[in-house]
């Protein structure tokens, strides 16, 4: 690892300091301040605009690669001490065909079904970072921030403006970005910026951009031309306020059982209806352009932001993004490849206990600070702090008899080559009054040869409980343009290494090797109606520290898209035996490490099928078949079916089924007393079972928008899931030797009396998994979202949200009616039926 850095350091005393310059040497843009600022009106008929130098020279990416575009682009850029001003004249041939779509602030996905415009802006002229502005042509803003050179936070908000017009030529966009919504170091009187420039105009599907690399070439802010000139900025020092309040009702109705192990039909109903008011406060403060410091306290966005439903019956919890806006400033100078800061672990309780229901918390965030910058010698830095206290569920009483729990992160992290790569150091600390751990890191991020060799590196040490853990990874990527792509990644995690008290790693003891090799070509079945056609070829190794095989998968996919955008994909994996040596057990929340189990070899099938999802009518299908050497089968189907109806609005809905059966699916350790000479003593028997398996997912999505900011989001979620075991068998280990696969022939398993029916439980036996509900023999869920929102002035708005959840376990559902209509009856299943009521204001003020 020295080594590599050593040579890097090298290399870059001969590198030249702009990358691609080759290619953009001429794609320069002097920026005047001639006294004058525009009404943004969208109009382009200011004075300003008069006699200043404009930028007409773009160049098509799709649908025609290097080709001149079909529509003339006329850009022109000002500024004053305060801001930079745009105007885009957006000539079109065909004015009534121009795609104006009206979607939610900062829905790119639905966003990019219409003609759109965009700039983006390096203000640290870094090479790695940048600023993204893009309107639509109905008006729609987003904005998001690049960073790492390829990649986008795009949840990202700045404050900006713009307004667009039509006319017979095309139509327009007027932008003024403030500079307090940039950060840069360097405010000399004559700047020099990275700039790019870019527009798509929806029906042909064209592409068109200011700066075009060799296709293929993996640049993002590298390859941007340059703004000259920036003039006699302004250092404002800003305060951002946005205090927000929610008032809510949340009803519960559900019937649940008393028995912990659910073996008698002996229940009792939650049913109470609680109120509560939250209030909290999020602050900016523009130390200079360059350094933010943000406060928050109680930041709230559950209600609104709702995660995506999700089940998850495993041991490794679901990574979520973040959308508080606390976090999102410069959240990605704290990225690193071994996530060391999971932001959304603040806010989450850290002595959650799953099962716990009706006694679980959830926590509030009691105050924040973070403080971020960088400076002119291209160093970045940031810290966070944070305190969190428990909150009684179904109250907004806080728990204060329960812990704080401390977070701080710290990041530095400097500038090296020609500015888009980077090494750095980390530092996380978690304490509470329970217990304390610390990480810290170094990593490094190479770009070279023109970012044809990308290189990724990262060493961690972790301090939990007096236990010392080691982690660390390193990637390479190589890169012909247009043609093949290489890479691999190693990853190594000790048995000790412990990051997820503020970090987020699915597992430790761990060496793992991803190797990959991609072929690119868009020319070679041109003829045949296809425009890109690529094969990815992949392998994947993986063992623990006790070299237990975990992972020996091939992997293999060919990909074409055709000349109107529809899709065929085609893949193959091959997975040979290996072993998993985790057993989660859910029902108590229990994993155990020394238990190894065999996992026989599987070939899985996939094909996909799909349209453009920008025509008016758009589907996506595919088919997964799974067959392994023990003859476990599986299927997979999926279908999408979704509507542009009309400039403002989509419906879509889809359809999951995932049908197989398994012939060892882990189920409990049941506990076994044994008499003998010198007492009694206990044994562990770990019992698997043949699993039937069928899950079906069905959904619905609505979007209507509003030209006033009025937004209707309309979600529905129905999932089913079913188990039906039999055929058990026992894990064995013989003086530590491995069997092949669990065991039907055991004592245990042949005396048969471990498992009983409901009414006939005793010491001797537990309840059957078919009646047991946390082994989920039948599961049903229901899940329904309306949101009403109103962006009644810049970036405060009003939401009104109604959701309800209905879910019953242990009893066989028929059919969807069946489920509605279901009350709940003398079985051992429980309910329930949950809704809750929200409205949200929050409102910005800039001082």
């Amino acid at each position: 690892m020295n080594k590599i850095i050593l040579f890097i350091f090298f290399f870059s005393l001969f590198g030249n300091n702009e990358p691609f310059y080759n290619y953009k040497h001429d794609k320069v843009y002097e920026i005047i301040n001639n006294g004058l600022i525009p009404l943004i009106d969208g109009k382009l008929n200011d004075s300003c605009w008069l006699n200043v130098e404009d930028i007409n020279s773009f160049t098509q990416l799709e649908p025609n690669y290097n080709n001149i575009p079909t529509e003339n682009t006329v850009v022109k850029i000002i500024q004053d001490d305060y801001a930079l001003y745009i105007s885009a004249q957006l000539y079109d041939k065909s004015p009534s065909l121009i795609a104006q779509k009206y979607v939610n602030r900062d829905d790119f996905p639905s966003l990019s079904k219409s003609d759109w415009f965009s700039i983006s802006i390096d203000s640290h002229h870094d090479h790695q970072t940048a600023y993204n502005f893009t309107v639509n042509a109905a008006g729609v803003q987003f904005d998001s921030f690049l960073f790492d050179d390829t990649d986008e936070e795009m949840n990202w908000d700045g404050i900006w403006q713009s307004m667009v017009s039509t006319d017979d030529n095309g139509w327009n966009v007027e932008m003024r970005i403030p500079f307090s919504s940039l950060r840069f170091s360097d405010i000399k009187k004559d700047s020099e910026w990275g700039i790019d420039i870019h527009r798509y105009i929806h029906r042909k599907n064209e592409d068109i951009d200011w700066v075009v690399l060799p296709k293929g070439t993996s640049a993002g802010v590298s390859k941007f031309g340059h703004l000259r000139n920036i003039k006699n900025i302004e250092n404002e020092r800003t305060i951002e306020v946005m205090p927000y309040i929610s008032m809510g009702q949340m009803s519960y109705d559900d019937i649940l059982l008393n028995d912990l192990n659910k073996e008698k039909e002996d229940y009792h109903s939650y049913n109470t209806t609680f109120y509560y008011p939250k209030i909290g406060l999020d602050i900016k403060v523009h130390l200079s352009n360059n350094t933010i410091v943000d406060l928050t306290t109680f930041p709230d966005f559950g209600q609104i932001e709702s995660d995506p439903a999700d089940i998850n019956f495993t041991y490794y919890d679901t990574y979520f993004e973040e959308k508080r806006n606390f976090f999102l400033e410069n959240i990605t100078l704290f990225d690193t490849p071994i996530d060391l800061f999971h932001s959304r672990r603040i806010g989450e309780n850290p002595d959650y206990e799953i099962n716990q229901y009706e006694n679980s918390k959830e926590a509030l965030v009691l105050g924040a600070a973070k403080v971020t910058g960088k400076t002119e010698s291209d160093i970045s830095y940031g810290l966070i702090t944070a305190t969190t206290m428990g909150q009684i569920r179904s109250t907004s009483l806080l728990d204060f008899d329960g812990p704080t729990h401390n977070y701080l992160i710290g990041r530095l992290s400097k500038d090296i080559l020609a500015g888009n790569s980077y090494i750095g150091i980390t530092g996380t600390n978690f304490n509470n009054s329970e217990r304390r751990s610390s990480v810290i890191s170094y990593d490094g991020l190479y770009y070279l040869f023109n970012n044809r060799l990308f290189i990724d590196s990262q060493l961690i040490y972790s301090m939990s409980e007096g236990i010392n853990g080691l982690g660390a990874f390193l990637e390479f990527e190589y890169s012909i343009p247009n043609l093949v792509q290489l890479g691999s990644s190693l990853e190594y995690y000790d048995k000790n290494l412990s990051i997820n008290d503020i970090g987020y790693l699915i597992r430790n003891d761990l060496f793992k090797l991803n190797t990959k090799a991609v072929y690119h070509n868009d020319k070679m079945l041109l003829n045949l109606g296809v425009r890109d056609f690529s094969a990815v070829v992949n392998h994947i190794f993986s063992k623990n520290n006790d070299d237990y095989l975990l992972s020996n998968i091939f992997n293999s996919m060919f990909s074409l898209t055709f000349t109107n955008y529809s899709f065929l994909d085609i893949s193959h994996r091959l997975s040979l035996e290996s072993y998993e040596d985790r057993l989660y057990v859910f029902t108590e929340d229990t994993l155990y490490m020394d238990k190894i189990g065999k996992t026989p070899s599987s070939n899985t099938f996939q094909i996909d099928f799909g349209n453009d999802p920008t025509d008016r009518l758009f589907f996506d299908c595919s088919f997964t078949n799974t067959k392994t050497d023990l003859g476990e089968k599986g299927n997979k189907y999926f279908l999408l079916l979704g509507a542009n109806v009309t400039e403002d609005s989509d419906v879509s809905m889809s359809f999951l089924k995932i049908a197989g059966n398994e012939k060892f699916r882990f189920l409990d350790p049941l506990l076994e007393e044994i008499e003998n000479d010198l007492g009694t003593s206990t044994v562990n028997h770990f019992i698997f079972s043949n699993s039937k398996n069928i899950n079906n997912k069905f959904t619905f999505r609505y979007n209507k928008f509003f030209q006033n900011g009025v937004n209707i989001q309309l979600y529905h979620e129905y999932f089913t899931e079913s188990h039906l075991y039999n055929n058990y068998s026992e894990l064995t280990m013989d003086d530590g030797v491995l069997s092949d696969y669990p065991s039907s022939n055991t004592e245990y398993i042949i005396d048969n009396n471990f498992y009983c029916l409901p009414g006939n439980i005793d010491d001797e036996c537990s309840i059957d998994p078919n009646y047991y509900i946390y082994h989920f023999p039948n599961y049903n869920e229901l899940n329904f979202n309306l949101i009403l929102s109103w962006e009644y002035s810049k970036k405060s708005s009003i939401y009104f949200i109604y959701k309800i959840r209905k879910a019953i376990v242990g009893h066989d559902i028929a059919d969807y009616m069946d489920f509605i209509n279901h009350k709940h009856s003398d079985d051992l299943s429980e309910i329930w039926k949950d809704q809750a009521v929200y409205v949200k204001m929050d409102y910005w003020f800039d001082f």
